[in-house]
């Protein structure tokens, strides 16, 4: 359950900039501080980049940017888009390599700040020698991001400002939720749980993986008619998914086993043959 990617859609936050790409004219933006694309090319490619039908033509445009525009103002969301693509691929190497990339370019790159902190967390084993140096730096890149988040300005002025309050708070809610994993993994279950709880509350859509990481910190909590409650709220959810739904099991057969003392029921004996 440790392991489990959280997605959100986080497309109202950084991402609402480079939308507007393709309604800018060559060396205008909306806003002076936005930026801005330096020739119809640059505006092609960007275009490009964020159409692409898949994640293999969405790194082949970012590093058509990065090779060939290299004074481009959107170096970092081009190094943000391959991060992301190598998180949703689950190569961890590469996704921290162009996420603290991302950082270089732009040190107040909140999206990037939230998967370096998934990343780092979520890639803690119990056996490794740098386990509290990857929970400590996973834990400050969460906490920068919800201190940069608080005070970031719009990055669309087309945002309503509903929409920029409900994307602040889905980007505050995957930090709480790497901030409860670590704690988890330090075995501070009730920060733990409360923690998951208010990423659940902040992210004001259903997200599964995050009722199965509060049920599964509940059972390890020994909490099992709790885990249970969570577990039967992912069971009502619409489309929890099958690997979501498959941890779901597995955790509500240990909070039954939990709550009948620890002992596993029995196999059904074979009927032997005649």
């Amino acid at each position: 359950t440790e392991t489990m990617r959280i997605s959100m859609n986080r497309s109202l936050l950084s991402r609402s900039v480079l939308v507007s790409v393709a309604t800018l004219t060559l060396g205008a933006g909306l806003l002076s501080a936005q930026p801005k694309p330096k020739s119809q090319k640059e505006v092609a490619v960007l275009q490009k980049m964020f159409s692409a039908p898949d994640a293999d033509a969405k790194v082949a445009a970012a590093e058509d940017l990065l090779n060939n525009y290299a004074d481009s103002d959107f170096k970092s969301y081009a190094l943000l888009t391959e991060a992301e693509v190598y998180e949703s691929k689950g190569d961890y190497p590469k996704t921290v390599v162009f996420a603290e990339r991302t950082l270089e370019a732009d040190p107040k790159q909140y999206d990037a700040m939230l998967i370096l902190a998934r990343q780092y967390i979520t890639h803690v084993r119990d056996n490794d020698l740098d386990r509290e140096e990857k929970l400590t730096k996973g834990e400050k890149y969460a906490k920068d991001a919800v201190a940069l988040i608080q005070t970031a300005a719009k990055p669309n002025p087309s945002l309503t400002d509903d929409q920029w309050n409900t994307a602040k708070k889905q980007a505050t809610a995957e930090a709480d939720a790497a901030l409860a994993t670590a704690a988890a993994a330090r075995k501070k279950y009730t920060e733990a749980e409360d923690l998951y709880k208010q990423a659940i509350e902040l992210s004001g859509v259903p997200i599964p993986s995050l009722n199965v990481r509060l049920a599964a910190t509940y059972n390890k909590d020994g909490k099992y008619d709790l885990a249970l409650a969570e577990l039967d709220k992912v069971k009502a959810m619409p489309n929890p998914g099958a690997a979501v739904s498959q941890v779901a099991d597995q955790e509500r057969a240990k909070a039954m086993q939990g709550k009948s003392g620890g002992v596993a029921k029995p196999a059904t004996p074979a009927v032997p043959k005649p």
